[in-house]
């Protein structure tokens, strides 16, 4: 007798929904930048962000960021806040002393964003456990820059000063354990 309803969308988008009480909680990217003073935070995993680009894509062999930067990008909102989630990919051009790249959409869903990317010559940086969910690796490779891209963590976030409810909890602490299952699995 529980209703569920899954939310998604950049960062900024899921801590909004939390602090005006849409949200329980929510699993989301938080780096340096991010603000979460208000909010309790723990770690899940880290991102480790990939260039994410259709199979085939002429890009796909590119090793350096300045092999990239004619390239047309798609990001989850606008650059806004430096180090921040949504922010990583201007950040990681400015660190190489490169000009912003080329954003030619902002698409908040991540699912639409695969979709198109998985269509297009456009590039996305993502998780890289985007490319571990099933069926998505099929039509996205990853492009290995030797650059380092700026970091963030997959995060469990909720209200500080507001108690799950039972549901909720319970839910979240299903969440945690199979995070934490998946991390074990992955450092053997």
């Amino acid at each position: 007798r529980v209703s569920v309803h899954i939310s998604s969308g950049p960062s900024n988008v899921l801590l909004a929904g939390l602090r005006e009480g849409r949200l329980d909680f929510a699993v989301t990217l938080v780096s340096d930048g991010t603000d979460v003073s208000d909010l309790s935070s723990a770690f899940l995993q880290p991102s480790a962000p990939r260039v994410l680009c259709r199979r085939g894509h002429p890009l796909q062999g590119a090793r350096r960021l300045a092999q990239l930067v004619d390239a047309e990008w798609i990001n989850t909102r606008r650059f806004s806040r430096e180090r921040t989630p949504g922010n990583r990919l201007a950040d990681w051009f400015s660190d190489n002393g490169l000009a912003p790249p080329n954003v030619v959409a902002s698409i908040e869903s991540v699912f639409d964003t695969l979709t198109t990317v998985a269509r297009t010559d456009y590039l996305f940086l993502a998780p890289s456990s985007v490319l571990e969910e099933g069926g998505v690796d099929l039509a996205l490779e990853s492009i290995q820059i030797v650059e380092a891209i700026p970091g963030a963590n997959l995060c469990f976030v909720q209200r500080a000063d507001v108690p799950l409810a039972p549901a909720a909890a319970e839910f979240a602490r299903i969440l945690k354990s199979y995070t934490s299952l998946l991390r074990r699995r992955r450092s053997y």
